[in-house]
């Protein structure tokens, strides 16, 4: 019995699977990747004009306190005219309507600058809802005593 020798051959048929790992790992980074970057984009420019509305608050309520006189027309239009400037420099643009300034020019008073700014969402058509962000800024600058 020394003789015998049993051998066994398998034969495994394989169906042609090269590449398909390839093709899923591609299907699976499109469908991650694209929404991934769709929020990073909405983040980024959420980021980018909180800032911006933060800014132009702060230059707003500065340049309210430092206007010459107690009249409040010519401070109220050079508050505006630094908001928008400071929002053009962001690509951003001032509705009159979103800028609310509160006090008087008093020295020792302080003076409440709020601005509220909309940020509208990438690649959202308007005509499919074109959903936006607000945001919202508030500065509080006290009035010079020895202006």
């Amino acid at each position: 019995m020394t003789g015998l020798r049993s051998t066994v051959h398998l034969r495994v048929r394989t169906r042609g699977e090269d590449g398909s790992a390839l093709v899923e790992f591609c299907w699976l980074a499109v469908l991650l990747l694209v929404p991934l970057t769709w929020v990073l984009l909405a983040v980024f420019r959420t980021q980018a004009t909180a800032y911006a509305v933060t800014a132009a608050a702060r230059e707003a309520g500065r340049a309210y306190v430092t206007t010459s006189g107690s009249s409040a027309t010519p401070a109220q239009s050079r508050a505006t005219a630094a908001a928008s400037l400071t929002l053009a420099s962001f690509g951003v643009a001032l509705d009159r309507r979103d800028l609310d300034i509160d006090g008087a020019l008093r020295p020792g008073t302080p003076v409440t600058v709020e601005l509220t700014a909309s940020v509208p969402l990438p690649f959202v058509p308007e005509w499919l809802g074109g959903s936006s962000v607000r945001v919202h800024a508030r500065h509080v600058e006290l009035v010079d005593q020895y202006r």
